[in-house]
């Protein structure tokens, strides 16, 4: 395998550090060329022409090779652009569409994420306190859930008996059925005879 020659040596260590490159002197493009197609940094060969402006208007290529990397559906972009004597206004005009499209984009998502915050809370039940009577409610919460998803407020339920209450309340009221007859009457109703006895006929 032949040596390398210094010239592919030289490209080796420029590509090897080309992230220091701003100024090619006044090396020829066709030299130079291999090189510059390494460059990522459109910012970066920019500066190589302002430094160097004898290869300027051999760049467009360079220039292209960083819109097909950079830009996102590239081909159809550059579809309205027929051989552009400069295709760094080109790149950099893509460059300020993307960015456009892609704000209008984060906006359309936020305004969508609002919208759908702002129905799921709509959607939500919420409490709607209602005023209480004092005459017919202890202020305790009472009864079922209403159609808002708030507690409907009613009279306090009453308090279960327990089985010797409900056995006192059964025992009073059987008493106070005996006594339900007035005391005059209850001499009438024991000297008043019905029916004569059996025994005396």
């Amino acid at each position: 395998m032949p040596a390398s020659s210094l010239l592919d040596m030289s490209r080796r260590l420029c590509v090897k550090n080309i992230s220091h490159l701003d100024d090619v002197g006044d090396t020829p493009y066709p030299l130079i060329r291999p090189i510059l197609l390494k460059l990522e940094n459109p910012d970066q060969l920019r500066n190589i022409e302002k430094n160097s402006p004898q290869i300027r208007t051999h760049t467009g290529e360079v220039w292209f090779h960083l819109i097909k990397s950079d830009i996102p559906g590239w081909e159809k972009r550059t579809r309205d652009f027929k051989e552009p004597t400069n295709w760094r206004k080109v790149y950099y005009k893509l460059q300020d569409d993307v960015a456009e499209e892609r704000k209008e984009s984060e906006k359309k998502l936020q305004e969508a994420l609002t919208k759908h915050r702002d129905a799921k809370e709509e959607s939500k039940s919420t409490f709607i306190p209602k005023a209480l009577d004092p005459g017919k409610t202890d202020g305790r919460v009472t009864g079922k859930k209403g159609e808002t998803g708030g507690w409907l407020r009613g009279p306090a339920p009453k308090p279960k008996m327990s089985a010797l209450e409900k056995m006192k309340k059964k025992g009073g009221d059987s008493a106070s059925g005996r006594m339900t007859t007035p005391t005059h009457l209850l001499a009438n109703r024991s000297s008043r005879v019905t029916q004569v006895p059996k025994g005396m006929l």
